[in-house]
């Protein structure tokens, strides 16, 4: 084995597997055995069960070059998302690079909040759009026809223009802006966001690989993790249209009396928890 090989060549796929879950559990890769299983099926392109049935068969040496590149990249703690260039929110694909952050599963309950309001509108407003995964998946699951997402960085619209297409979506928008700064001139039926809500002092404590490799601007507002919602609350009324609704993912050490206060315009004010029992979003209605 050449001193750029993680590990030595496996004989077989089930072995790939061991050898690549053994290295990754030594950097404290959590769901090592996982990843690399996932990382195979992307690889060969091909499913679980395809996977399952082929166990025993011999590692190419594409393979075998494949896997070390992967293991290479992971062991520097780079997400498992930024390698594969891909994820999956709401059951659907998406293409993801490292100029935005990567969507999580806890984001879902957006869209399972706005499809229990039964707003479903004609235009969305999805602000720091990323991957564009909350707006596009709105659309998909019929809850919008027109959305508009808007983020401050060019590259980021790119890739949300980019699944856009993956997901053939012809009704969407694409606007380079600073909220912060700048109002938009349309009125919606629906805004969603996720804003930066970690605070400037919360940020240290994140996990090593999110403050390497995930864009600091989508995590963090370098300030008190406020100061989005702030400016939401003096704009949102001007932008939204009669019973438009607004939903907005939280971090689950606000304080939700000063969440309260800051959309004190708002008479339908409701909080929603996860899973785990946190409270993790707000949603607004205009009544």
């Amino acid at each position: 084995m050449t001193d750029s090989k993680l590990i030595r060549k496996p004989k077989t796929l089930r072995q790939a597997v061991n050898l690549g879950a053994s290295l990754l559990k030594k950097k404290n890769i959590s769901n090592a055995r996982n990843e690399v299983i996932w990382f195979l099926e992307h690889y060969l392109e091909i499913n679980k069960k395809q996977f399952l049935d082929i166990l025993k068969e011999p590692v190419t040496n594409d393979s075998y070059e494949g896997l070390n590149y992967f293991l290479k990249m992971r062991a520097k703690q780079i997400p498992f998302q930024y390698i594969l260039k891909k994820t999956s929110f709401y059951g659907r694909d998406f293409s993801v690079e490292n100029c935005a952050l990567i969507p999580r599963p806890e984001s879902e309950i957006i869209i399972e909040i706005l499809k229990k309001s039964k707003n479903k509108g004609r235009k969305l407003l999805d602000i720091g759009t990323g991957t564009g995964c909350l707006g596009i998946t709105s659309h998909l699951e019929k809850l919008a026809d027109v959305i508009h997402l808007i983020d401050i960085n060019p590259n980021i619209l790119k890739l949300a223009q980019k699944n856009c297409r993956l997901h053939n979506i012809k009704k969407a928008r694409f606007i380079m802006t600073d909220i912060l700064l700048s109002i938009p001139t349309t009125k919606y039926d629906i805004i969603l966001s996720n804003p930066p809500y970690i605070s400037k002092s919360e940020f240290k404590l994140l996990d090593e690989s999110v403050r390497t490799y995930e864009p600091t601007k989508a995590l963090t507002d370098f300030d008190d993790g406020y100061k989005f919602y702030k400016r939401y609350g003096a704009i949102f009324k001007s932008i939204m249209n009669k019973k438009a609704i607004a939903i907005l993912e939280l971090s689950h050490l606000f304080d939700l009396k000063k969440i309260r206060n800051i959309f004190k315009d708002f008479s339908n004010i409701k909080f929603h928890k996860d899973l785990n029992g946190d409270t993790r979003v707000v949603s607004l209605i205009n009544d």
